[in-house]
């Protein structure tokens, strides 16, 4: 790991000091290991640098943000991940990675959390949904976004576009729909 990697590593784990009660958060020198294991092609160090970072984050989160809406901006978590989330009222956006075959943990976390909680995005210009992976991503694909997550819940996709918009109605309540 150069220095900087090194410095940058350490100051995201000094700002993840924040700890709560049920999260572990990373010590410098866990952090720093496992930060090499992934330079060094471990893949299981990339899953807990990953985990570790969304821990981190929910940490600050629940220390810091009292008095506005948070949104989980293209989720990649896990269900039980994504259920602490909503548990401190944050919201789970999901795109185009949730029509990909492999994203197992994507559409586990569409298929179960509660719709309330559940905003589409397009994430645009990437992670374009199939049929158009690969290319440039449009805001006009998120219909293959509801389509997905409606045809993983049983659902339509008019309920799911309906719920999600309220959802947006909610959060962005000076912007008019």
């Amino acid at each position: 790991m150069n220095m900087k990697g090194e410095i940058m590593a350490r100051h995201k784990v000094e700002i993840a000091n924040v700890n709560t009660a049920n999260i572990k958060v990373l010590t410098n020198d866990e952090m720093i290991s496992l930060f090499r294991k992934y330079q060094a092609g471990d893949a299981f160090a990339k899953d807990d640098l990953i985990n570790g970072n969304l821990k981190l984050v929910l940490s600050i989160l629940k220390k810091y943000n009292k008095n506005s809406t948070a949104i989980m901006h293209c989720f990649s978590g896990s269900l039980e991940f994504a259920r602490e989330c909503i548990k401190e009222g944050i919201y789970i956006a999901l795109g185009g990675v949730v029509t990909f075959k492999n994203a197992k943990k994507t559409k586990e976390v569409a298929k179960n959390i509660p719709l309330q909680y559940l905003l589409l995005e397009t994430d645009d210009p990437y992670l374009a949904p199939v049929p158009f992976r690969g290319k440039e991503n449009q805001p006009m694909y998120v219909k293959y976004v509801a389509e997905e997550i409606a045809n993983l819940r049983g659902i339509t996709p008019e309920k799911v576009a309906k719920t999600s918009t309220e959802n947006a109605k909610k959060i962005f309540k000076d912007i008019e729909f």
